[in-house]
């Protein structure tokens, strides 16, 4: 669908454009009664519950519903209209849109607003109003509330969500285990976190690779990288191709993303140690940076988000203490495969990190024995230690 501007919706005019499952007309913007409220939030929960799509108010359909003429909207300023909208879906949708926007178009005498809402990938949606909760999806040019058998699909859906991301998981942790047993580099642990949104999961739309290659020269470490193209996407590393690397980022096509180091990446007296600083660090740069550059790709919606940990047996976690360096006793696994962690949105994860990051880093020494982070405040704020 093409970009929210004026020439779009005069086009739907001039071109008799007819409502769908997707394309929702309006002549008159929702009211700020009780009845304007409980409607808007109706229209835009089905158009989440059934992939996304736009209503546009201030626009008059025909007998065949057809865009027919603007109709344009007086008697209340452009900016004050969208805050009120855009408040009482934030307020009123549950769980939270991504990407959702209300825009004023100004047109001759007044203005033309439009609800966009793209495809949404963490539902089903509910509408809340006064106490009434309703699931409402769209079918044909109406909305309907969902039945029993197509809300148990939904939330089978998001089931289906978690086991597709775990299979892929597994199967890359695999992969990566493989390739270094038969290069054999089985003496030294390596720690791997994946991003999958769940678009990559199911709506089969690429990433642009060269426009990714072309904005990031590098990702891992500023202008060090190595970056090579592969049959499943775009590696960055700081090898050369051919040598072995120490750490790594892949984006996928799909725009599934896992980046990867050693858990020692200064060997010291022949010690099998994972450097606990390091990891938390390593986490924190390059989960905002993935998810970062991901948005920009316009990769949106929820994800999620896993650290684990291969070949850790024999290591010990070696992590600044209150008064001087310490190390922890050898974990119990040979691997470490912990829960998966659910991200509300990209944007939210590219934005605060570290609410999700802290949770990572948690989870790599609860496996050395140990309560948290200690680089971590319990209000999720970075306190490495000072030198």
């Amino acid at each position: 669908m093409a970009a929210v501007s004026r020439e779009w919706v005069e086009a739907l005019v001039q071109d008799r454009a007819q409502e769908s499952v997707h394309l929702d007309f309006k002549r008159e913007q929702p009211s700020k009664k009780e009845d304007g409220r409980r409607e808007l939030l109706k229209d835009v929960c089905a158009l989440a519950n059934t992939e996304g799509g736009r209503i546009v108010y201030g626009v008059e359909e025909d007998d065949d519903a057809c865009a027919s003429r603007i109709v344009p909207i007086t008697g209340e300023e452009s900016d004050a209209a969208q805050r009120r909208l855009d408040q009482s879906i934030v307020d009123g949708i549950q769980p939270r849109l991504v990407g959702c926007t209300v825009t004023a178009l100004a047109v001759a005498s007044g203005y033309v607003l439009v609800i966009d809402v793209p495809p949404q990938y963490g539902g089903p949606f509910q509408s809340s109003f006064n106490n009434q909760r309703r699931f409402t999806y769209r079918q044909g040019t109406i909305n309907i509330d969902m039945d029993y058998n197509q809300l148990r699909a939904a939330f089978q859906m998001r089931g289906r969500a978690l086991q597709e991301a775990s299979a892929w998981r597994r199967s890359r942790l695999n992969h990566i285990n493989d390739a270094i047993r038969k290069k054999r580099m089985v003496d030294r642990a390596w720690l791997l976190v994946h991003i999958m949104p769940f678009s990559a999961l199911f709506d089969g739309n690429l990433i642009d690779l060269n426009a990714l290659a072309t904005s990031n020269r590098s990702v891992i470490h500023e202008h060090a990288d190595f970056r090579t193209f592969t049959a499943d996407g775009l590696l960055y590393q700081d090898a050369r191709p051919g040598e072995r690397p120490e750490e790594f980022a892949r984006f996928f096509r799909s725009g599934l993303t896992e980046f990867g180091w050693l858990g020692d990446r200064r060997p010291s007296d022949g010690k099998l140690l994972i450097r606990g600083l390091t990891a938390a660090m390593t986490i924190r740069h390059l989960v905002h940076r993935c998810a970062r550059i991901l948005v920009e790709l316009g990769v949106s919606g929820p994800a999620y988000i896993s650290l684990s940990g291969l070949l850790i047996e024999s290591h010990r976690l070696h992590y600044r203490g209150p008064d001087f360096d310490e190390q922890t006793p050898e974990p119990w696994e040979s691997e470490m495969e912990p829960p998966m962690l659910e991200v509300s949105s990209l944007s939210e994860l590219a934005s605060s990190p570290d609410i999700w990051c802290r949770r990572l880093s948690d989870m790599l020494f609860q496996t050395f024995g140990l309560e948290r982070c200690p680089y971590y405040d319990r209000d999720d704020t970075w306190k490495p230690p000072r030198h």
